[in-house]
């Protein structure tokens, strides 16, 4: 159960997408990693709050200790005890800070969408955790006929602290290469993307092989004969991103020695 700012008394924030998990920087438990928000009902695209405003929405990395506590017996994390990963939007892209959390005081990180109470963004949509890379999209509803029901937001950041990746990791100049031409500002990378096809599900990711080489061409992977640089992480990856407009394909830069960081249970009767 997630809250708005406010305390124990606050409404909660709906929670529709399934979580993930990753292991923890400490190697003690799990980041649980989850979206808030709902588009499920009709009056989910319309500000519906005094002053037309929508309902905050957020994406929290939650601590889970793995103590073998029951439920009853678990501690309620507050969001003082969270470290506040601060967006900021600059013009189509999204900035994160380069932070992480003081583990002896904090229990995760949370987000904040910037100004989700006048736009209504919100995350309903699955996450993926690969390669060392937690991957989501948001949803922005648009009112406007031509807008396709609304657009997302691609974010791409490092699940266990909510902070950026210190590297290029989404290629904004489009052009395949993920360098230092990337850069938003001196020494910052984008941590995301608006998308140009509209509302955008669960993208696709689609990951390179460790042996990929600069001067490969893509065709290895991708089944393209586009030129395929890979940046300082190793990896290169490609995700598509289908919308109500189209379908868009963006190079993103993934971790190359990542190991296991998520896992699903299956169990039989």
């Amino acid at each position: 159960m997630a809250r708005e700012p406010g305390g124990a008394g606050a409404p909660t924030q709906p929670i529709m997408a399934q979580a993930e998990g990753t292991g923890h920087p400490t190697r003690q438990g799990f980041v649980i990693v989850f979206g808030t928000g709902q588009y499920i009902e009709p009056t989910d695209t319309a500000p519906t709050r005094p002053g037309k405003t929508f309902q905050p929405q957020s994406f929290y990395g939650i601590w889970d200790k793995d103590d073998k506590k029951p439920v009853s017996g678990q501690t309620q994390v507050l969001k003082t005890e969270l470290l506040d990963q601060a967006l900021t939007d600059v013009g189509n892209v999204r900035l994160v800070p380069l932070a992480s959390p003081d583990w002896s005081k904090h229990k995760g990180w949370k987000m904040d969408f910037p100004n989700s109470i006048t736009t209504g963004e919100r995350a309903v949509f699955r996450p993926i955790l690969t390669s060392s890379r937690l991957i989501f999209t948001t949803l922005i509803p648009v009112a406007e006929p031509c807008a396709g029901g609304g657009t997302s937001i691609l974010m791409i950041i490092d699940p266990a602290t909510g902070s950026r990746v210190d590297g290029p990791v989404i290629d904004v100049k489009a052009d395949g290469i993920l360098n230092d031409k990337d850069q938003v500002t001196p020494g910052v990378y984008a941590s995301g993307i608006k998308s140009e096809v509209g509302i955008s599900p669960t993208p696709v990711v689609v990951r390179g092989g460790p042996n990929l080489q600069p001067t490969d061409n893509a065709s290895k992977i991708f089944g393209t004969t586009q030129r395929a640089i890979v940046g300082a992480e190793g990896v290169l990856g490609f995700t598509f991103m289908g919308g109500p407009l189209g379908v868009q394909g963006l190079w993103i830069g993934l971790r190359s020695s990542a190991g296991r960081v998520s896992w699903r249970e299956i169990l039989t009767n």
